[in-house]
Parts: structure tokens; C-alpha cells; sequence
């Protein structure tokens, strides 16, 4: 006779039941019609993102374009108040334009860059008001420079030339005194005799450092200056300028009366 089989063989026969397994444990995959879905709500949620945007892009460059603004027309090249700016609408706009250059710097720049070459005059205006702003943010080159300076040209409406020239004072530098001196001499003239072109030289201070900032009696005698010497232009990160010759440093401007002593 067999012998039957005990429960506990029985049981230990049978195959064993799979246990479940969770998100992330041993053989679990995410199935493909999950990873395409995933992938679409991304590009979809980036789509979205650069959709607004460019919206806000395109909305703070039309709000400059479309601004009313007014440049004092009174005041010599050589004075104070030259080129002031009234803004009369769209402030709130133009401001968030100007918040973007530290918190968004690559959105004020692509703006800025728009509006000097294609905007109107009045949008050109609010662009070189940016100029020192962006200079100071250390986002201002050499091209944009030469942009501000063809705002110069004599076709231009003089609000603008005006403009152009005060910004082009503020994003300017002379580290050389003695420089600064030769550079008051332009020879060029004005085809109006009863204009005098001028550049003069003036003391300026920027943490600390000396240097000197030119301001000239036109815009005709501006654009003739920096046909003359805009060649000899390069950045200077102490300044935060474009700056013409050399001048010690922050760090050595001042020599120490006494050797410094360690842990000061």
C-alpha cells in the first residue's frame, strides 16, 4: 500500500505565490505608454513656460516702444541736467525692465539689444537709460557701445541724440588724468559756425577709485570724439566703465603707512 502524503508535503509541493512588489523594488518598470505621457505634460509644461515668456518679453519691449517720454532740450552738452529724462507713461513697465537686469539679466540684455537697434525713437530713449544700469551690472559690451553711438547720427531726432549722449558720459570712463587733458582736444568742427564743439573733462569718484568723465557740448561733438578715440576703449571691472588709460587699482590706490599686521 502507498503511504499518503503528510498536509505539510503537500503544502510544501504547491509553487509559491509571486510577492507583490512595490514602486522601485527589484523587477518593476514603468510602462512605455507612461514614459511617452510624461514626456508630452513635459514638453508641454516648457512650451507653456517659454510661451509666457516671450509674452513678458515682447510686452516690456512694446511698452518702451510705446511710451511717452520727454528729454530736456535746454541744457548745454557741458552742464548739469543734460539729457534728463522725463518718463511719463508706462513707468511700471520700464521699471520692471530695469529690476530684470539683476534678477534676469540675459531677459534685459536680449531687450535692451532689441529696442536699440529696431525700436522707435522713444523706445531708444528708455534703451540708453538702461546703459549705466547695465554697465554697473557688468553687462554691458563693447557693441552695445557702438549701438548707443549710432543713436548720434544727425538723421536721428535730437531728443534722442541728446539721450544717447548722456548715457554714453555715464558709461564712460578716464582713468588717466593726464590722459584726460589730451582728450579734451577734438579735430573735428561743427559744419554750423555758430556751433562750438567741446569735450571737457570732469573729477569723478566710484568706490573709492578716481577717475575722470568726459561730457561734450553736442551730440555732433560727441559722435566726432568717439570717431576720434573710442578705439582705445577697454572694460575695466574696478569701474565698471568702458574706460580709456590705466589707474592703480582700489587694493594699491593708497599705499599703507604701516606694514599690515597678521590677522588684520
Amino acid at each position: 500500500m502507498s503511504k499518503k502524503k503528510a498536509p505539510e508535503d503537500t503544502a510544501s509541493a504547491a509553487p509559491a505565490a509571486p510577492e507583490p512588489q512595490l514602486p522601485g523594488s527589484g523587477s518593476w518598470t514603468v510602462p512605455k505608454w507612461a514614459l511617452i505621457a510624461g514626456a508630452i505634460m513635459l514638453a508641454a509644461g516648457s512650451f507653456a513656460f517659454a510661451r509666457k515668456d516671450r509674452s513678458e518679453r515682447d510686452g516690456l519691449i512694446k511698452a518702451m516702444n510705446d511710451a511717452r517720454v520727454k528729454v530736456d532740450d535746454e541744457a548745454n552738452g557741458l552742464e548739469r541736467g543734460f539729457g534728463e529724462t522725463n518718463l511719463e507713461t508706462n513707468q511700471k513697465e520700464f521699471l520692471k525692465v530695469l529690476g530684470a537686469i539683476s534678477k534676469r539679466p540675459a531677459l534685459a540684455q536680449d531687450i535692451f539689444r532689441t529696442v536699440i537697434g529696431n525700436g522707435t525713437t522713444q523706445g531708444r530713449i528708455l534703451a540708453c537709460r538702461m546703459a549705466p544700469h547695465l554697465a554697473h551690472a557688468n553687462l554691458l559690451e563693447e557693441a552695445d557701445v557702438k549701438a548707443i553711438v549710432r543713436q548720434l547720427d544727425a538723421k536721428e531726432e535730437a531728443s534722442l541724440r541728446r539721450a544717447a549722449q548722456d548715457a554714453l558720459s555715464w558709461v564712460l570712463a578716464v582713468a588717466d588724468p593726464v590722459k584726460g587733458k589730451q582728450l579734451e582736444a577734438l579735430k573735428a568742427k561743427s559744419d554750423n559756425p555758430k556751433e562750438k564743439w567741446q569735450a571737457k573733462t570732469f573729477d569723478s569718484e566710484f568706490f573709492g577709485q578716481k577717475f575722470q568723465i568726459v561730457r561734450w557740448s553736442a551730440p555732433g561733438a560727441c559722435a566726432a570724439w568717439f570717431e576720434e578715440h573710442a578705439g582705445q576703449m577697454k572694460w575695466d571691472n574696478h569701474l565698471k566703465r568702458y574706460a580709456i588709460g590705466e589707474a592703480p587699482k582700489p587694493e594699491t590706490a593708497v599705499a599703507p603707512t604701516a606694514p599690515a599686521q597678521p590677522g588684520t
